[in-house]
């Protein structure tokens, strides 16, 4: 497939596309509106499996620090643009191992839900529409991407308070808003996370 068309974006814009052309079919037109969505999920679905092929599953991914952590993630099919400039929000999409598998399952769903919908559906062009435009919502969060990732060293109940220092070099990421989340993923009754001294800095550590 083609690096320069975007992809990504098409994937985006074709179930919002959709969802608003269905506004110009009368409600009485069920097969209609079942085929139009249909055909725009199918459309989608198509595209996805089209950029799961072309992936390349094992890149050359340069390292930016001496640690397995400070690697950088290489993402295929990247689109980068400037968005809002006065608080430094940009415009980005990008696919890496995990995400182009989760967007491929995320595209066969909702291509599955739009063929078993029986066109018989009360009130089946709201439900249409509101699946399109979810499956856009959901294309848009799947595309989303972890740069940077740290664990610490207790990971099993009844462990230390300790807690050990981690270091990310950023540069191949200069220029760009990011999200720092702290992820609890216990299922236990109880437990808490400790975390301390979150710096940012132009310099390396003792530097």
């Amino acid at each position: 497939m083609s690096h320069n068309i975007p992809w990504l974006t098409v994937v985006l814009v074709i179930p919002l596309g959709t969802a608003i052309l269905l506004q110009l079919v009368p409600r009485d037109q069920r097969a209609a509106i079942k085929g139009l969505t249909v055909l725009g999920t199918l459309a989608t679905a198509s595209i996805v499996a089209g950029l799961l092929v072309a992936f390349n599953q094992h890149p050359s991914i340069p390292a930016v620090g001496p640690r397995p952590q400070d690697q950088a993630i290489a993402f295929q099919f990247e689109e980068i643009h400037s968005w809002i400039a006065a608080i430094g929000a940009t415009y980005h999409l990008g696919l890496d191992g995990l995400s182009a598998w989760l967007l491929a399952l995320d595209a066969f769903v909702f291509l599955l839900g739009a063929v078993a919908v029986a066109a018989s559906t009360e009130r089946l062009k709201f439900y249409c529409g509101l699946l399109l435009v979810t499956q856009a919502a959901t294309i848009g969060v799947l595309d989303g991407k972890v740069v940077r990732t740290a664990t610490g060293p207790n990971t099993r109940p009844g462990g230390s308070e300790h807690l050990s220092a981690e270091q990310w070099d950023v540069n191949d990421i200069i220029g760009r808003s990011a999200v720092l989340q702290i992820v609890d993923n216990a299922t236990g009754s109880w437990g808490h996370i400790n975390v301390d001294q979150i710096e940012f800095s132009d310099a390396p550590p003792g530097g």
